[in-house]
């Protein structure tokens, strides 16, 4: 007698979900990480752009997204460290740390020939950052170089794929000072501790502070009717 085989239903794929989603009236945007959970935000996009693109596009900038216990300058833990604007959803922001003020210029100088030769440039803020205990197991007096690059476009106004191909182009060039990883990754591990949850908090307030002065920048552009050719200051 003759056998045959079980038949087999056709496989079905998986339901998937994108991982940044941009809704229908372009007013916010959803990113889901790999945890299955998911921010919905503020959005402002620049008008031409398809949402589908400017979602690819967005996808490996903004996710995976920062652990929230952690610090925002662990770029160890991320391999991007963008963030988009909380309040306009308008701009993407990455916050750096550097050892020195030479470095950090040294990543300016670079940071701009790439916006030059893109003939689209960045928003920029320096701060400076000093540990009032540094870290256990290090005796001498610390302090860090802040650096914060804000992506935005001017005219038409909105976040647009010239500032994702800007952000993956300073991503590109690696601006990482493994010289303070040490130390900042020490600040994440106290931060349990009083004086590790202090340094969290300043950091933090520091970069609050400079995204804000690339916000007033923004705002300067745009009054002073030089939008397209407003560069870092």
């Amino acid at each position: 007698s003759s056998s045959s085989s079980p038949s087999t239903a056709p496989a079905t794929a998986p339901t998937t979900t994108r991982p940044i989603h941009i809704s229908s009236d372009r007013k916010t945007i959803t990113l889901h990480d790999a945890n299955g959970e998911t921010t919905t935000q503020l959005f402002s996009p620049t008008p031409k752009i398809s949402s589908e693109k400017l979602e690819r596009a967005l996808a490996p900038l903004l996710l995976p997204p920062l652990p929230s216990s952690g610090l925002e300058y662990a770029h160890s833990q991320s391999p991007s460290g963008w963030q988009l604007d909380p309040q306009h959803g308008d701009a993407i922001h990455r916050h750096f740390a550097f050892e020195s003020k030479a470095k950090r210029e040294e990543a300016i100088e670079r940071i701009m020939r790439v916006a030059d030769e893109m003939k689209h440039h960045p928003h920029i803020a320096r701060g400076e950052w000093n540990a009032a205990s540094p870290p256990q197991q290090d005796s001498r007096p610390w302090s860090c170089f802040p650096l914060t690059v804000t992506c935005t476009t001017h005219q038409p106004r909105g976040l647009s794929g010239k500032d994702a191909r800007l952000a993956a182009a300073v991503d590109g060039l690696a601006l990482v000072d493994d010289d303070i990883l040490w130390a900042l990754e020490e600040w994440d591990v106290q931060g349990g501790t009083d004086t590790g949850r202090e340094m969290i908090r300043r950091i933090r307030e520091e970069q609050a502070r400079l995204v804000g002065i690339n916000r007033r920048a923004i705002a300067d552009a745009l009054s002073s009717c030089g939008c397209a050719d407003a560069k870092a200051e």
